[in-house]
């Protein structure tokens, strides 16, 4: 379910319920960033299985929640890409929905059968594209591959991994593999599907996440025993610059007004 909550009141108004986001053995891992469409929020769903068989369903779904009625208007399910778990809008408005490092982690473990993805949802519009699914590995040569961040314009940042970094047996797991120091940043230009490598910046395991703030985004960068969080600005030339370093895994910013 989600808590509806007045924080201006500081006060829980209600919950809105989502059964159908239900899949047994799994957790339902609500997409960290939605997409505001009028009074429509969209959001992404995942299906994760960490703690017993480290498994990730082979299918997304969707919901479309009414923010004047808090309720549920619809639910899709799309299973041409799984394991997403944020959404990156660009300029032109469209959202690129891109499946997560762990995807691509348990895509190469043969722990899920669909390959490195993205799909998108158009401007104004808010179901998945039918006509759309991009196919990561092949657009930019590598086997692991995904963890979204914004850049600027029409590119949306990756995290990849060279296969010949790791070595796998039958007993790795989707972590060993996020957790390699060795994850660095491609630029994908969704206008051109053109994909190059950034190279100003060292590699670092595949935890990125990122914050906007004041017009400027920012990213992190995580050493190998999660001691040590950097955190990376994204310039308007999708070239990224290090910005500042803290103890520690840090997984959020908050600002105080």
């Amino acid at each position: 379910q989600l808590v509806v909550w007045n924080p201006k009141k500081m006060e829980v108004t209600g919950t809105i319920p989502l059964p159908q986001t239900v899949r047994e053995g799994y957790l339902s891992y609500y997409g960290l960033t939605a997409i505001r469409r009028g009074d429509h929020l969209v959001f992404s769903v995942g299906w994760f299985d960490w703690n017993t068989n480290d498994t990730i369903l082979g299918e997304t779904g969707l919901v479309v929640l009414d923010t004047e009625t808090d309720e549920v208007v619809r639910f899709d399910l799309d299973e041409r890409c799984a394991g997403i778990t944020q959404a990156i809008e660009t300029e032109n408005g469209d959202a690129y929905f891109v499946s997560s490092a762990m995807a691509s982690a348990a895509h190469l473990l043969d722990k899920l059968d669909v390959a490195p993805c993205a799909l998108r949802i158009r401007a104004e519009e808010e179901a998945f594209d039918a006509d759309y699914a991009a196919d990561l590995s092949e657009l930019s040569g590598e086997t692991i591959v995904g963890e979204p961040a914004p850049g600027t314009g029409n590119v949306v940042l990756l995290r990849a991994l060279a296969e010949d970094a790791v070595e796998i047996s039958d007993e790795t797991l989707t972590w060993n593999l996020t957790g390699v120091p060795e994850w660095r940043w491609l630029a994908w230009n969704v206008a051109t599907d053109s994909v190059e490598e950034l190279t100003n910046v060292p590699p670092a395991t595949a935890d990125a996440f990122w914050f906007r703030v004041e017009g400027e985004v920012l990213a992190s960068q995580t050493n190998a025993d999660y001691s040590q969080t950097e955190l990376v600005l994204v310039d308007s030339d999708n070239a990224v610059e290090s910005r500042v370093t803290f103890p520690g895994f840090l997984q959020n910013l908050a600002r105080v007004r």
